[in-house]
């Protein structure tokens, strides 16, 4: 049996990764957060959420009528709905492109959303990260022509033990 002690304590740190509502402008991506993982140091990706507030094409906003892209919104990449976020290792200048990113972990570990409202990670299947790197979390706007208002809330957990 496994039991917490104070020296365990010491050793984990829960870090947010967060973006407070935010306009996205179409086809344009941002780094929400990087952390560095290391030596002997372990992370867990346990949840995150992303939640899309609203559309806005030519200074209007698009009626999204919380149906998957009613309003036909042209897509940069089919594979994706109209914004998405994912983990990056060790994202450099050259890796910039949005269409040609690898992100890590499976397609559950990318979230994306189709419709207003907010989508989320299971966090009953937690990604973990062993391997030394610096590990980013990109958001996407994945959409042609059309901004879109964003939010991004999450943690991961940092064990040094």
């Amino acid at each position: 049996m496994s039991y917490l002690t104070d020296n365990m304590l010491r050793n984990i740190v829960d870090v947010p990764v967060a973006m407070p509502s935010t306009r996205v402008t179409a086809n344009k991506w941002i780094i929400v957060a990087t952390v560095k993982v290391s030596g002997h140091v372990t992370a867990q990706f346990n949840w995150l959420l992303l939640q899309l507030f609203e559309a806005i094409r030519a200074g209007e906003i698009v009626e999204l009528n919380d149906a998957c892209n009613p309003a036909n919104i042209g897509l940069v990449n089919a594979n994706y709905g109209l914004a998405y976020v994912g983990i990056v290792k060790d994202l450099s200048s050259s890796s910039i492109d949005a269409n040609n990113l690898q992100f890590i972990g499976t397609q559950a570990d990318v979230l994306t959303v189709s419709e207003r409202g907010v989508v989320s990670r299971d966090p009953e299947n937690p990604l973990t990260i062993d391997s030394a790197g610096n590990y980013s979390f990109i958001l996407i706007n994945n959409c042609v022509d059309t901004d879109l208002r964003l939010l991004v809330s999450g943690m991961i957990r940092i064990d040094a033990t």
